[in-house]
């Protein structure tokens, strides 16, 4: 335990909550990205390009988020359920033995 607590210091706890990578991922920024680069290749280009079917864009969401999950593994969590809690007397002799 921590040597600056005493008792009736109020400290606080919770549960952690680790971050899945898959979940930050944007379909619609990754077609974007490609619709920009056909700009860049061709100048003007069909407004609908790319136009992938909800289920294709649906296995790919799928597919980078198993990438990311491999690949940028988050070392960040939440911590989630917070509660208070008063240190007692118990607690710090407790923790000197």
């Amino acid at each position: 335990m921590n040597e600056e607590l005493r008792a009736g210091d109020i400290v606080y706890y919770g549960t952690r909550k680790d971050l899945d990578p898959a979940k930050w991922i944007d379909i619609d920024c990754v077609l974007e990205s490609l619709r920009d680069g056909a700009y860049d290749a061709i100048g003007e280009a069909d407004d609908d390009y790319p136009n992938p079917s909800k289920e294709a864009q649906e296995e790919l969401h799928v597919l980078l988020g198993e990438w990311a999950r491999k690949h940028c593994q988050c070392t960040l969590y939440k911590v989630a359920q917070i509660n208070e809690y008063i240190v007692t007397a118990e607690d710090l002799e407790e923790s000197q033995q």
